[in-house]
């Protein structure tokens, strides 16, 4: 996390599973963006192989990479990837899609699971998404937040 901007931080959490980040900072600064979920757009066999090392029952393909861990597990990422170039060719790099997303579309609300202060998506907009993506994970309130009511807290569970 404390890379420079463009690096994957990879660990492990909870004693259970990996989640990713997006270093976005210069060297020595630990801030980063927790990448909760995407879509699998190539290579979903394998995704799905991946994520049933631990199910019985096949995953639908909008959840195959929904939650930061399921994300992790679908990429195939672990404590060996931690540190990856992203800018640069290699086995993990990012590259802008040649659709962009419409603005409008985007929504702001607090981060899962960060209850008080820190929970307010007024003073803290931590979570982003596109309204409508089936992909987007479910949001999971923290405790003594505000009523979430208030606020466009992403997709609510179909």
């Amino acid at each position: 996390m404390f890379r420079s901007g463009g690096h994957l931080y990879c660990y492990f959490i909870y004693g259970m599973h990996f989640s990713i980040n997006i270093v976005a900072d210069r060297a020595g600064c630990g801030t980063g963006v927790l990448i909760r979920s995407g879509e699998i757009l190539e290579g979903t066999d394998l995704a799905g192989q991946r994520r049933m090392a631990r199910r019985t029952t096949p995953v639908a393909h909008r959840l195959l990479a929904s939650g930061p861990g399921n994300l992790a597990q679908a990429l195939g990422a672990d404590r060996s990837d931690d540190g990856a170039d992203l800018l640069n060719p290699g086995p993990w790099h990012l590259r802008m899609g040649i659709d962009q997303p419409d603005r409008r579309l985007v929504r702001h609300g607090p981060r899962v699971g960060v209850g008080g202060e820190g929970g307010d998506p007024e003073v803290f907009p931590w979570r982003f998404w596109l309204e409508g993506d089936p992909t987007v994970s479910q949001f999971r309130p923290g405790r003594d937040i505000r009523p979430a009511s208030r606020w466009a807290i992403g997709p609510r569970p179909q």
